[in-house]
């Protein structure tokens, strides 16, 4: 639990990454360009199975070429969602997580 406070919001994610995340500290991560412009929330994160995170809106609205995917630093978008952090470390590689009405929803994910 107390891992899982630590990634709430941008402070708790500085006292994961370092106090001064920069875009050389912070990790990077996959976002589709509603997130990336605060036009929509994260509703669904993928841990794929090398490493590398993805975190949309979870919306079918997205270009089938991964176009309105881009690579951004996670600190870019913490600041954004408070519940991401939490969300984050309870999801495991090769793993998703989908926000529903009553949570953060965790399951098996096939890369």
């Amino acid at each position: 639990a107390k891992l899982c406070s630590k990634l709430s919001g941008r402070h708790g994610a500085q006292r994961v990454w370092g106090e001064n995340m920069t875009d050389e500290t912070s990790p990077l991560v996959l976002a589709c360009d509603h997130v990336i412009a605060s036009d929509r929330p994260i509703r669904l994160i993928v841990h794929h199975s090398d490493g590398m995170w993805q975190l949309t809106c979870g919306e079918y609205d997205h270009s089938p070429e991964g176009a309105t995917m881009r690579p951004v630093h996670i600190h870019h978008i913490v600041d954004d969602q408070s519940d991401l952090g939490e969300a984050m470390l309870k999801t495991p590689r090769s793993h998703l997580s989908e926000l529903t009405q009553e949570g953060w929803l965790v399951q098996a994910h096939d890369d």
